[in-house]
């Protein structure tokens, strides 16, 4: 069975191997893109600014580039990856969308920053295109008034929240 799975590689539906340099060494070829130009430009940036012991807030998608790529940590992660190790992980997803929600108006100090403090969240990953989806009720305003831009790619922006009021 075993070398049954092992020759599926082979057929020719399986991307080609791409490079085997560089700080991704191995980028597949063909349909399936695990992360794009933008993900990747994303991951490099993290990787160059900030600590990697940095607990970073993510909207949990299974291929964030800051978790798969950069190797940074997260508050929750992908949910259907806790589910399946049996992890209790809904006290922290209503602190995430708590969170994400921002300040209302331009108020500075609300439920948001002390979520912040209290969960030792440095940074916050806001995919503009998911977050506006996810989130309608979010402030997205307020997190590019209140907080200084660390990395941005395509619609992915990573805000410093170490200073949160």
């Amino acid at each position: 069975m075993t070398g049954a799975v092992v020759m599926l590689r082979f057929l020719p539906w399986t991307p080609a191997e791409g490079t085997t340099s560089g700080p991704y060494a191995w980028e597949p070829v063909g349909p399936y893109v695990w992360a794009s130009a933008d993900d990747r430009s994303l991951a490099d940036q993290v990787i160059a600014r900030i600590e990697p012991d940095a607990t970073i807030l993510t909207m949990g998608r299974h291929n964030d580039p800051l978790m798969t790529l950069a190797g940074r940590r997260t508050l929750v992660g992908y949910t259907g990856w806790l589910w399946s190790y049996g992890i209790d992980y809904r006290a922290r997803q209503v602190d995430v969308a708590a969170i994400y929600q921002g300040c209302p108006g331009t108020q500075t100090q609300c439920a948001a920053t002390e979520l912040l403090r209290h969960d030792g969240i440095s940074y916050v990953e806001i995919p503009a295109s998911s977050y506006a989806q996810q989130y309608p009720q979010g402030n997205l305003q307020w997190w590019s008034s209140t907080f200084r831009v660390v990395a941005r790619a395509g619609d992915d922006t990573v805000y410093d929240v170490r200073s949160a009021p």
